[in-house]
């Protein structure tokens, strides 16, 4: 079986494909870009995800638990769905979340 993916896209224009999984997944010790999101379907069947907060880090095992500071803001405004980008360059990641950010910056809580 393979992991759902969604798209996102960067204020530069840059393709983000990201795995999707649920807000309770297990992740393992990698670091990469994630966003906590709501995922809705419209009357077409339509998913699609909406960007409630985008991050980085160097490790999802640590940073994607329900300690993160944004968790309980996230959730709630609907948050049903994490995210993923793995990518363990740093400066990669840092990059790419700002990219994220400065496109998404005023949808996120």
């Amino acid at each position: 079986m393979t992991t759902p993916q969604a798209v996102f896209y960067g204020a530069s224009g840059n393709q983000y494909v990201f795995q999707v999984h649920l807000k309770d997944t297990q992740f393992l010790n990698l670091g990469g870009v994630y966003i906590f999101t709501r995922q809705s379907v419209d009357y077409q069947g339509k998913v699609s995800f909406q960007p409630l907060y985008i991050g980085q880090t160097n490790s999802f095992t640590q940073r994607l638990t329900p300690n993160h500071e944004a968790w309980n803001r996230a959730l709630a405004n609907g948050f049903n769905t994490l995210c993923v980008n793995i990518d363990i360059n740093e400066s990669s990641r840092k990059s790419s979340e700002r990219d994220l950010i400065n496109n998404y910056n005023h949808h996120t809580i």
